[in-house]
């Protein structure tokens, strides 16, 4: 039986999916670079938040002519942690473990359904590179959208990261570190009510697509809703989670004009399965990746035409 715990409803709102909008193909990246973003962010909702305008619905994803990030995503975890900020032990770890793991996952394969015009989809992800950063917040416990993009923008160049259309760049905070956006008026849980988000911006090189992760531990409540934890981390896991959703989401809808539902940008392929969960095992976990355990929300599947943790389940979709 499938289990809806209040997981922070991390309905990406706009999807934290936070792709959405930036982009085009990965042939016309420069082009695309000086161009402005197609449309608002996608944000993951912390639980009790609902999206200003559409929202999840029980129909199939649609494919709007734009880019998929097809092959292998190229993921960069960036730990904003300056001197005196805390995050739990086992914290980076596990994410850099998870993004590890995941792009051979079959939640992942899932993906190989949602093509682009080429017929090329998502096929894998890899964790290609990370940064911690222990230089402090520009502002403190705030901080803006703009200081995410700078903070991108820095670890780009201190790495000798590239932008593309398969790349993306996840930003980590710290513990009672708030990211807030003019997009919705808001901030990251608990002082507002989302828990992450992710969007774009051009640059000469090409676009740069990024997600906005503060601490999930600010607001477990709001941001994981859950009482087990399979890695005995609970911030973790719940970041894990967030994670999840957003990636796979990048991955399907980089650009805002890729494959999402009737509802719009809060109707991507995570939001629609927002707090489902399969059957928890004796680890408290509902998928297994390498031998690793985690609890991660299911993706829609269109040949299914609904939820799963494996897919695609059927050779096409009708």
């Amino acid at each position: 039986m499938k289990q809806r715990p209040k997981l922070l409803l991390l309905l990406p709102l706009l999807t934290l999916t936070l792709v959405a909008g930036l982009l085009m193909n990965s042939a016309s990246a420069h082009a695309a670079s000086s161009q402005a973003l197609q449309s608002t962010p996608a944000f993951f909702l912390a639980q009790g938040g609902a999206p200003t305008s559409g929202g999840p619905t029980t129909s199939n994803l649609i494919y709007h002519g734009g880019p998929v990030m097809a092959g292998e995503m190229q993921a960069y975890a960036i730990f904003w942690e300056p001197g005196g900020s805390f995050v739990s032990a086992t914290y980076n770890k596990l994410l850099k473990r998870f993004l590890r793991d995941i792009g051979d996952s079959k939640l992942y394969e899932n993906n190989e359904q949602y093509t682009d015009t080429s017929g090329q989809a998502p096929t894998g992800a890899e964790l290609a590179g990370t940064f911690v950063d222990t230089s402090p917040y520009p502002s403190t416990p705030f901080l803006q959208d703009s200081d995410i993009r700078n903070e991108v923008t820095h670890a780009m160049s201190v790495k000798g990261w590239m932008p593309g259309i398969t790349h993306l760049f996840l930003v980590y905070t710290a513990l009672n570190e708030f990211i807030c956006s003019s997009f919705l008026r808001t901030c990251s849980a608990p002082i507002g009510h989302t828990c992450g988000y992710h969007f774009g911006f051009g640059t000469p090189a090409g676009v740069v697509l990024y997600a906005a992760l503060p601490y999930a531990g600010n607001s477990l409540t709001q941001c994981y809703g859950l009482s087990g934890s399979p890695n005995h981390d609970a911030t973790a896991d719940a970041e894990i989670n967030i994670t999840s959703h957003e990636l796979i989401e990048a991955a399907t809808d980089p650009a805002g004009t890729g494959w999402f539902g009737p509802g719009g940008f809060s109707d991507e392929i995570g939001d629609k399965c927002i707090g489902v969960f399969g059957p928890l095992n004796e680890n408290g976990a509902d998928v297994s990746f390498k031998g690793h355990h985690y609890i991660v929300q299911e993706e829609w599947d269109n040949t299914a035409h609904g939820c799963v943790l494996s897919g695609p389940t059927h050779e096409t979709a009708d």
